[in-house]
């Protein structure tokens, strides 16, 4: 179980990397997308399902051999994981620590170094400065309604990139904790 939590929320930090600021780049649009994660500290890498509905995220995807799924409301600074543990279905939820942030802080956002396409969608690349990257420095690549599609770290190679991408209405149920779902309180972390 603890193993399950700390490898999403190593997911989560990977795909985020940056500390959380009051003023932040929400996406401006519901969006489904496919994501691949290199987690280059353990070498890890593993594909994940990201949703975004007005404000909230959603992450499904398998962390160590079980399936999981990360709710994220970030007004409430709440992240949620649900899990199926043998028939026992669990929404462990865990306020959101300054150290998370999901999407990308603007106070963070250094120079634009260029412009990419990344799963058929045109964004921005940003210099992203912060002490808690590897090196200091990132490499995001941001739509104009601020949907990161990429986080490239220097001489380490791509954190995070989608590899299918839309732009489509979301359903709110996929947003909360369905019903036969036993809530259990985390400590922050």
């Amino acid at each position: 179980m603890k193993t399950l939590i700390a490898a999403s929320a190593a997911a989560l930090m990977s795909v985020s990397s940056l500390a959380f600021a009051q003023e932040m780049r929400l996406p401006q649009s519901d969006y489904e997308m496919t994501v691949r994660i290199h987690d280059h500290s353990s070498g890890h890498e593993q594909e994940m399902e990201m949703r975004h509905r007005g404000g909230d995220f959603r992450m499904e995807g398998e962390f160590q051999g079980q399936s999981a799924i990360v709710l994220i409301n970030v007004a409430e600074r709440m992240s949620t994981i649900l899990v199926d543990m043998q028939g026992t279905r669990m929404a462990l939820e865990m306020p959101m620590g300054d150290e998370v942030s999901l999407p990308l802080a603007d106070e963070r956002f250094g120079d634009v170094i260029g412009t990419d396409t990344v799963a058929g969608e045109t964004c921005t690349v940003y210099r992203i400065e912060d002490e808690d990257i590897p090196g200091g420095e990132a490499h995001g690549c941001m739509t104009d309604d601020n949907i990161v599609l990429r986080v490239d770290i220097p001489d380490r190679g791509t954190a995070f990139e989608a590899t299918d991408f839309s732009r489509a209405s979301q359903d709110a149920s996929l947003f909360s904790v369905p019903e036969g779902y036993q809530r259990m309180q985390m400590p922050g972390r």
